[in-house]
């Protein structure tokens, strides 16, 4: 009953229902706008360490693009180095061996005319020194 009574009394002084009313809405108000505020300030501020953390990450991607367009690039040079190194060994297989030409190896010769395939050894040596001599008078060697 006491409440009631209160309540009535309250009633009958609209005023002081209505400020009080408004009082607790205005609190209620400021509350949510700080709390709002703050809120937003946050965000704002996770979002402009995303973006830095977004930057650097697409300078490391470029980074990676770089080095992966270089290994493949150097990957290429390699094969082709490698496939230029086993075409001259096949060349040279064939001049040592002769085989596909149906000719004698030059081992055979070796053994047959060892003063022709002397012959051709100590002219290429000679050739050899005389480069040596080129290159190191920084001319070039034919």
């Amino acid at each position: 009953m006491f409440s009631v009574l209160a309540i009535r009394n309250l009633l009958k002084n609209k005023t002081l229902v209505v400020f009080s009313l408004f009082s607790i809405l205005c609190l209620s108000f400021y509350l949510y706008y700080t709390y709002s505020s703050n809120k937003i300030e946050r965000i704002e501020e996770n979002n402009r360490n995303l973006k830095i953390e977004i930057e650097d990450k697409i300078q490391y991607i470029e980074k990676l693009k770089f080095s992966y367009d270089t290994i493949v690039k150097s990957r290429s040079e390699i094969a082709n180095s490698l496939r230029n190194a086993n075409d001259q060994i096949d060349s040279l297989r064939d001049k040592l061996y002769r085989e596909r030409t149906g000719k004698k190896s030059i081992k055979e010769l070796a053994e047959k005319k060892p003063k022709l395939i002397e012959k051709i050894i100590n002219d290429a040596i000679a050739k050899t020194k005389l480069c040596f001599e080129l290159v190191s008078a920084n001319e070039e060697c034919k």
